[in-house]
């Protein structure tokens, strides 16, 4: 992280709370967390339902958690509430540096914190509904960028634009998304600090913003305000993008249809996993993670890679415990820190922590605990913590997302719905 952005870390990290939000105006919800046990109502009083909603925790300056609160001290553990507005449940989170990121079953998009995207540049404690952006299938906060999939394959991106981090062709910053100019067919997006990867439909890979590092793979250090297509990469299946380098897989053969991992950008710390400290602005594969990739993770300055039964690879920088292994020592290749039936099904790697999703609706943490970001109702400001820890009060959980200091969950939250009778009158 450049000595701008650690000063802004450094003047910023206050405190954190939780956020709290995605139940559906007009329903009842129960207390406690998602994985209570809940009586069943008497019969013609009520319905006990299940709906996805929006779980955070760690830190909450410009009130990114949601829940109402910002700038206090931080809240450890998860926490939820309901909020009105939100008429569908909650499918997709994505936290970033000083935003959150919420996506819904009927293709609607809200924001904590900064980058509302709602033509202003205030901050907001509670979700505030991005007003243009309809039918989207998928978000990723960034550093300085949110950015949205709409089911078109286009992309639409706001907030800051120093390194032409919107894609539209200029660096001017804009508080209401903007089209990402001349991309279409997209399948996932990942935003990492102030650049952008998009996956086609045809397999490519296209790059746009900062690109000190090499991390848009183009083969130089020059950013690029418009995509750009990544150097040698086909049949791609993910993207991963961290805050100075970027990941793939890749598919190779046509019988066994093998996964193959790139890297590229920034290795100062080993993360590109090729042995080896030298930057790389095109990508290389990284050996020694199986064939068979479940998921891909990249954070700041490490990398990870999950395989389909649950054994999970990661390297790079590891002074918090951020690798997971046990231990603080870096590494330059891949190592195994878990291995196959540990039962994690998704990974996602924040500035300097780990969240891993488990199948039995459970969540883990690891890393950085500066301002509460593991929830395990602690923090440990400068302390690694090199091994796994579970997520408090959290089950049911089917999504999670590490943003720079807080992280952010999907999970099942029961509640009751009144049965109303034809006349319009509840009972």
């Amino acid at each position: 992280m450049n000595g701008r952005r650690w000063a802004r870390r450094v003047a910023r990290v206050t405190g954190s709370a939780a956020l709290a939000f995605g139940l559906a105006a007009g329903v009842v919800a129960t207390a406690g967390p998602a994985s209570a046990a809940v009586t069943p109502p008497a019969r013609g009083c009520c319905h006990l339902l299940t709906q996805s909603a929006a779980a955070g925790w760690g830190y909450n300056y410009a009130g990114e958690l949601g829940n109402g609160t910002s700038g206090q001290d931080e809240i450890v553990s998860p926490n939820w509430t309901a909020v009105s507005g939100m008429s569908s449940g909650v499918v997709q989170v994505s936290a970033g540096q000083e935003s959150g990121l919420v996506l819904t079953s009927g293709g609607s998009v809200w924001v904590t914190g900064y980058n509302l995207g709602n033509g202003t540049n205030n901050s907001s404690d509670v979700p505030v509904q991005v007003p243009s952006l309809t039918g989207v299938m998928q978000v990723s906060a960034g550093y300085s960028e949110n950015v949205a999939l709409r089911s078109d394959g286009t992309v639409w991106t706001w907030g800051g634009n120093g390194n032409g981090e919107l894609g539209n062709g200029t660096d001017t910053s804009s508080n209401t998304p903007v089209q990402v100019t001349g991309l279409t067919g997209v399948t996932q997006i990942a935003a990492g600090a102030d650049f952008v990867l998009a996956l086609r439909s045809d397999g490519t890979v296209w790059s746009w913003g900062d690109n000190a590092s090499g991390q848009l793979g183009i083969g130089t250090t020059n950013d690029s305000w418009v995509p750009v297509q990544v150097t040698g990469l086909s049949r791609v299946t993910a993207i991963a993008a961290g805050t100075e380098d970027s990941m793939a897989v890749a598919t190779k053969g046509y019988v066994n249809m093998l996964s193959a991992v790139y890297a590229w950008g920034a290795n100062e710390h080993g993360q590109i996993g090729d042995g080896t400290y030298r930057e790389r602005p095109v990508p290389v594969q990284v050996n020694g993670v199986g064939t068979s990739v479940a998921g891909i993770a990249a954070g700041r300055d490490f990398s990870m890679v999950l395989g389909s039964g649950g054994t999970l690879w990661d390297w790079g920088v590891n002074q918090l415990g951020q690798l997971g292994d046990g231990t603080t020592n870096g590494a330059v290749v891949p190592e195994q820190v878990q291995g196959s039936g540990s039962g994690i099904t998704q990974i996602s790697a924040g500035d300097q922590h780990v969240l891993a999703l488990r199948s039995d609706g459970t969540v883990l943490a690891w890393g950085d605990n500066f301002v509460g970001e593991l929830g395990n109702g602690t923090n440990d400001p400068g302390t690694a913590n090199p091994t796994p820890v579970q997520v408090g009060g959290l089950g049911s959980v089917t999504e999670v997302s590490a943003g720079w200091f807080f992280s952010l969950a999907v999970h099942q939250v029961p509640f009751l719905q009144l049965q109303v009778s034809r006349t319009g009158t509840a009972r």
